[in-house]
């Protein structure tokens, strides 16, 4: 895909917790405040569902948009949805 000016991509390991995730998060730029993140994280709907693997996230979603793309789970390198077997 194209990767465009505000976009980060990143991989999120199994098991990783909200501090570390916060901390790369700050790395890339994606958010400001660590743990302004920690708290989003804990009160997120979508803690319990983010899912493993490589992700390109942009600097102009909100945490709580970043954590539903997880939730959803990484696309596949050229996924289209006709290719579903």
């Amino acid at each position: 895909g194209v990767i465009i000016a505000g976009d980060r991509k990143l991989i999120i390991p199994e098991g990783m917790s909200a501090q570390q995730m916060g901390e790369l998060f700050y790395q890339k730029g994606l958010i400001r405040e660590v743990n302004l993140f920690r708290l989003q994280y804990m009160f997120s709907e979508f803690k319990e569902e983010l899912k493993p693997g490589e992700y390109v996230l942009s600097t102009a979603m909100t945490a709580e948009e970043m954590f539903e793309v997880m939730a959803i789970g990484p696309k596949e390198e050229g996924e289209t949805p006709t290719e579903l077997d």
